[in-house]
């Protein structure tokens, strides 16, 4: 399962900042086999076709201003 989270505080009327991430588990697509990668010379570990990114969790902290 895929988790993406995000909590964010209006400071002022106009001005929120915000904490988030996306992937939070940190999940990865199934691993190529090896005998696979050998061909495609290891150029990568994970399937391009996976449901989900292969570089793992993002994190971030946002801010807004509304003019």
């Amino acid at each position: 399962m895929l988790t993406n989270l995000e909590v964010s505080y209006r400071i002022l009327p106009r001005w929120t900042i915000a904490l988030g991430g996306r992937n939070v588990g940190n999940k990865y697509p199934t691993r190529v086999p090896y005998g696979i990668r050998g061909k495609l010379q290891n150029q990568s570990l994970y399937s391009y076709f996976g449901p989900y990114g292969f570089s793992g969790g993002m994190y971030y902290a946002r801010t807004s201003l509304d003019f």
